[in-house]
């Protein structure tokens, strides 16, 4: 007996932007933020690479880790970004913890 099909969001409930508005407003987040959440993107999609990977879709699985791969690349990026930059915004720091020891 076949399992149902899950099916795939398009759009993000509760949010009430567009993609184009979600992408903007996370790109405009602080860099260690920004650098978590791509590191907790990957992360995902790599669980999707080994979930497709059990169920025998190794073509689907293997561009999954791929795009994981290149996104935690991302994130590493993004984290030495944020490690020139915070030096400038002590006043934001004050406020809201350096992020990057991964909480």
């Amino acid at each position: 007996m076949a399992t149902p099909e899950r099916e795939h969001p398009v759009h993000i409930p509760g949010y009430q932007g567009n993609l184009s508005n979600l992408a903007t407003e996370v790109g405009r987040m602080r860099y260690d933020a920004l650098a978590h959440f791509l590191k907790a993107l990957a992360a995902e999609l790599d669980r999707q690479s080994a979930d497709d990977t059990a169920r025998g879709r190794r073509q689907l699985a293997s561009r999954l880790q791929s795009v994981s791969s290149n996104v935690a690349a991302s994130a590493a990026d993004m984290r030495q970004i944020w490690r020139i930059c915070k030096k400038h915004i002590p006043h934001e720091l004050a406020k809201h913890p350096d992020l990057e020891d991964g909480t």
